[in-house]
């Protein structure tokens, strides 16, 4: 899994991962992924400008 995530993708190496867990680790993903996309598209609006 790209971006150093601790969890080395969707489960864990001993088995399935819990739905709760899930839901955090997916959340904890959106909240990183959309803060990296915010800066590529503010960088974007500065070069076009």
């Amino acid at each position: 899994m790209p971006y150093g995530y601790p969890y080395g993708g969707y489960g864990y190496p001993w088995g399935a991962i819990p739905k709760e867990e899930e839901i955090v680790m997916l959340e904890e993903q959106r909240r990183y992924l959309t803060s990296e996309l915010d800066g590529v598209t503010k960088r974007l609006e500065e070069l076009r400008k």
